[in-house]
């Protein structure tokens, strides 16, 4: 009887099952925290948040694209000012999301990363975007890190009407 070799498992794929529990644990805790850094969703429409990092100054805007009954979505991106020694970082876009938040289940959800929409809860590996089987658990985990680090180190910017 042959035995197999790793290069004999190279198509095998178990199939991967998400963490449920954890997922709504996960959208939980990103909409309570999102709801302390925007504490007037209803009403307002863009918050700021400046971030230092070495000697650059980091923009993280979170901004109401829609707003209905039960849910609200929000456009959340990370630029660098622009200042005149950008270090040859301008030409690299910061992260962006779309981000759902739902009040009836008090929850958040990622919805989109990057302008791509439809992120699926589990991938078949390899894929043709090569993304992670757990790829929006990853993201809404992202979405946690990135609020919880405006929550610590993060200053409101004031807004010129």
């Amino acid at each position: 009887m042959k035995k197999e070799s790793p290069d004999d498992l190279r198509g095998y794929n178990p199939r991967y099952v998400p963490d449920l529990r954890g997922h709504i644990s996960q959208c939980e805790w990103n909409y309570h925290s999102l709801m302390k850094l925007m504490p007037a969703l209803d009403s307002e429409d863009l918050r700021t948040f400046l971030l230092e990092r070495a000697d650059k100054l980091m923009h993280i805007d979170m901004r109401v694209s829609e707003r209905c009954k039960y849910t609200t979505t929000l456009s959340v991106s990370q630029s660098l000012d622009a200042g005149e020694d950008s270090g040859g970082v301008a030409w690299l876009d910061g992260p962006n999301m779309t981000v759902r938040l739902y009040h009836d289940a008090a929850m958040a959800e990622v919805i989109s990363f990057q302008q791509q929409r439809h992120i699926p809860p589990r991938n078949t590996y390899p894929n043709p975007r090569m993304h992670h089987r757990d790829e929006k658990a990853q993201l809404n985990h992202f979405l946690g890190d990135w609020v919880k680090h405006c929550l610590h180190h993060g200053q409101v910017a004031a807004h010129v009407p």
